[in-house]
């Protein structure tokens, strides 16, 4: 008789010392509700942490606040956290994958405070 051990993102349970295979199965049969699941939370979770922190900062150095600037930094930063976070469930996670990601995404910000300002 073996152990067996019930993962919910595998489905089917693996026997004892088959830890290796994990990566793999997941890969092969990948549960698509528990990886919405789990990257809708940390969206929603990192949007309002950067948006009351942003907020603080506008309100300590940048007057007027402007509510949709604030929401754009909070969105723009929690869709870094959330494409960092895909990349490291894929296993192609780099730094400098994520350098050129937060240099992009930077610079899309740059333009849209350029923007506005001339509107």
């Amino acid at each position: 008789m073996t152990a067996q051990q019930q993962r919910p993102y595998l489905g089917d349970p693996l026997p004892r010392g088959s830890e290796a295979l994990v990566p793999y199965r997941v890969l092969a049969t990948p549960n698509l509700p528990a990886i919405g699941l789990f990257l809708g939370s940390v969206f929603v979770i990192v949007t309002g942490a950067a948006w009351l922190i942003l907020r603080a900062i506008h309100q300590l150095f940048f007057k007027p606040v402007r509510a949709s600037r604030v929401w754009r930094e909070a969105i723009l930063i929690a869709a870094y956290v959330l494409s960092l976070a895909w990349l490291q469930l894929n296993q192609a996670f780099s730094v400098l994958l994520a350098a050129t990601i937060a240099v992009a995404l930077i610079l899309l910000e740059v333009f849209l405070n350029i923007r506005v300002r001339d509107e």
